[in-house]
């Protein structure tokens, strides 16, 4: 997987940029930085707060509003 590639626990496919929703805090973020070698990134949520995170405790915008968060 390149470098820039993120996989959220709902397995999705984003990158840098993209709108994503934060499991942990139940919060809608934006990616604002490609991963480090561990996959970690900062991410930025609504209330301009940032928070980073991993692939790992995200999930895609579509599998968090079916989910009805």
């Amino acid at each position: 997987m390149p470098s820039n590639e993120i996989v959220t626990e709902d397995g999705v496919t984003v990158h840098k940029g993209d709108r994503v929703f934060n499991y942990y805090d139940r919060v809608y973020c934006v990616i604002t930085e490609d991963p480090d070698s561990q996959g970690w990134f900062n991410t930025t949520e609504d209330d301009g707060r940032r928070t980073p995170l991993n692939g790992a405790r995200i999930c895609s915008v579509a599998f968090a509003e079916r989910k009805g968060w």
